[in-house]
């Protein structure tokens, strides 16, 4: 997947470390490799606490072992033994119950596993069944055109009458890191 050291996974490190810095709230990630350890990273470089839901065997991990320890770097690590109580999880740790609470779901470039979270998260905006008493924003970060095509199938969605853009008004799509903190700081007035 996605290394340290790749552009990526270095973009991704450094977003959630400006993201936190920004919002001044713990992250959570899916807690594995990869993109997850990008945000894991960059959310304790920001000088927050970032907490991990992960499924009892990631598809990096090795079949047939017990799954990884607690990561030092948690600040707390949940295993689910199936990919839905982790989007419930994930779900969760995004609501805003008070106007004051700062959160959004950022969606970085990832596999089947990233675009499953990322519809689920869609969808239930979609339905009003979100269960946040107040807005919160998604993000796609489209770093090299990597979510044109999810793009290109919600514009043909559209088009074909499957889909109200305004169902989902919460989506932004952001091309550099620059645009996404640049909108949160915005989204949630914060003077920067």
């Amino acid at each position: 997947r996605f290394l340290p050291g790749s552009a990526f996974y270095e973009k991704g490190r450094a977003l959630a470390k400006d993201v936190a810095e920004l919002l001044k709230v713990p992250a959570w990630s899916g807690g594995g490799k990869g993109m997850m350890g990008a945000v894991t990273q960059g959310g304790k470089e920001g000088g927050q606490p970032v907490g991990a839901i992960r499924i009892s065997r990631e598809a990096s991990d090795v079949p047939g072992k017990a799954p990884p320890g607690n990561n030092p770097l948690h600040a707390t690590t949940v295993f689910c033994q199936f990919m839905a109580s982790r989007k419930m999880g994930l779900t969760d740790a995004g609501m805003r119950v008070k106007e004051t609470d700062r959160t959004a779901f950022v969606a970085l470039p990832g596999g089947i596993g990233t675009l499953d979270e990322t519809v689920e998260i869609l969808v239930l905006q979609q339905l009003n069944k979100l269960g946040t008493n107040y807005e919160v924003p998604v993000i796609l970060m489209n770093y090299q055109g990597y979510w044109d095509g999810f793009m290109k199938w919600l514009e043909s969605s559209e088009k074909f009458g499957a889909l109200k853009r305004a169902e989902i008004s919460a989506l932004k799509i952001c091309n550099t890191n620059e645009e996404a903190v640049k909108f949160l700081a915005e989204f949630y007035k914060i003077k920067q």
